[in-house]
C-alpha cells in the first residue's frame, strides 16, 4: 500500500488516525503495533514471521549483549542470524542458478516469497545491536516498544532507517499540540506534492524516451537520464517527508 495511493489516503490513514486520538500511554503503543502489523499484513501477509522473528531475535540479543559477557560473540551471531535470514529469501534463488550454470547441476530452485521491506527491517535491526554493543543505546525495555520500532508503517516498507534511541525517545514525548500537527501534515503534504507530481511526471518522460529503442539519439538519451535522476530524487525524498511526517523547525 503506496502512501499516495488512494486507500492509504482515504482510508487507511485517517482511520489510524482518528483511532490513535484518544489512545493514551502504552495503549497508543498497542494500537501503533496493531496498525503498523495491519499496514503490512496488507502488502504481505506471508512476511510477517520474518519480520516477528527479526524483532524476537534482535530484542533478545539486544539484552543479552547489554549484560557485558560475551558482547561480541553475541553481537556477531546475532548478525549472522540477520544476514542468513537476508540472504536465504533475497540470493537462494540466484545463487542456485549461479551455480547451475557454473556446473551443469539442476539444483531446484526455492522460490521462497521475499518478505516485504526485508531489507529495511533487518538493517534496522542489525543497526539497533551495533548501538547497543557500542553503548549508543539503551537496550529496550520492553519487546513491545521494540517491535514497534522494527514494523513501524511509514518506515517498514522502504525506510528511512531510524535509530532506535531516537525512536524510543518519541515514544515518550507528549502528545504533539494542533501547531505541530499542522506543520507535520504540512511536510506530508510536500511529499506526497514530490512524489505523486514530481516523480511521477518525470517518469512518464523517463519511459517514453526508452521506449523509443533504436530511434534513441543522443539528446533524447540525455533527457531521459536527466529525468531518470529527477524521478529517483523526488521518489525517495518524497516518501522520506512522507514517512518521517514531523513537523520542521520555525524559522
Amino acid at each position: 500500500m503506496a502512501f499516495h495511493s488512494a486507500p492509504f489516503l482515504f482510508f487507511f490513514f485517517p482511520a489510524a488516525w482518528l483511532l490513535s486520538l484518544p489512545a493514551r500511554g502504552r495503549g497508543r503503543t498497542y494500537l501503533l503495533i496493531a496498525v503498523s502489523l495491519g499496514f503490512y499484513a496488507c502488502g504481505q501477509w506471508q512476511g510477517l514471521p520474518c519480520l516477528l522473528l527479526s524483532a524476537a531475535v534482535s530484542f533478545a540479543a539486544g539484552f543479552f549483549i547489554s549484560g557485558g559477557r560475551r558482547k561480541r560473540a553475541l553481537l556477531a551471531a546475532a548478525l549472522a542470524v540477520h544476514l542468513l535470514l537476508l540472504g536465504v529469501f533475497k540470493y537462494l534463488d540466484f545463487f542456485t542458478g549461479s551455480l547451475n550454470g557454473l556446473l551443469g547441476t539442476e539444483l531446484p530452485k526455492a522460490g521462497l516469497i521475499l518478505p516485504l521491506g526485508i531489507s529495511f527491517f533487518t538493517f534496522k535491526a542489525m543497526s539497533y545491536l551495533v548501538d547497543v554493543y557500542r553503548g549508543e543505546s539503551a537496550p529496550a525495555r520492553r519487546f513491545s516498544d521494540f517491535l514497534l520500532y522494527v514494523s513501524f508503517f511509514p518506515q517498514v516498507v522502504s525506510g528511512p532507517i531510524s535509530r532506535f534511541g531516537q525512536f524510543s525517545a518519541g515514544l515518550e514525548s507528549p502528545r504533539p499540540d494542533a501547531e505541530r500537527c499542522a506543520r507535520a501534515l504540512r511536510r506530508f503534504t510536500v511529499g506526497f506534492a514530490k512524489k505523486a507530481l514530481l516523480s511521477e511526471t518525470a517518469a512518464t518522460v523517463v519511459n517514453a524516451a526508452f521506449a523509443l529503442g533504436e530511434g534513441l539519439d543522443w539528446r533524447m538519451a540525455w533527457l531521459g537520464a536527466g529525468a531518470y535522476t529527477l524521478q529517483i530524487y523526488f521518489d525517495f525524498s518524497g516518501y522520506s517527508d512522507m514517512a518521517i511526517c514531523k513537523e520542521t523547525r520555525k524559522t
